[in-house]
């Protein structure tokens, strides 16, 4: 299978990231659209995309998995972040 990798912006890219953990059932805790951009809304950030071809129709591109970088502050507000 090949893969192309794609930048998306954030507010299509937190979309393709819920949509990513909703399909593919492995994540523990679902992050959605919301919680992505409310996160990365005013932090530099970059969202790159897998995806690949259905093995039935090749003619439908679908993202199979994400990656998101993103700025780290000495004082993180964000709980999550801080740690």
């Amino acid at each position: 299978m090949e893969y192309q990798i794609r930048q998306y912006g954030l507010q299509q890219g937190a979309l393709e990231i819920e949509y990513i953990e909703e399909y593919f059932g492995e994540f523990h805790r679902k992050k959605t659209a919301d919680e992505v951009i409310g996160r990365l809304n005013d932090r530099d950030h970059q969202i790159l995309m897998a995806e690949a071809s259905l093995p039935d129709d090749p003619s439908i591109v679908v993202p199979v998995s994400y990656k998101v970088s993103h700025e780290l502050r000495a004082n993180e507000s964000e709980p999550k972040l801080a740690d």
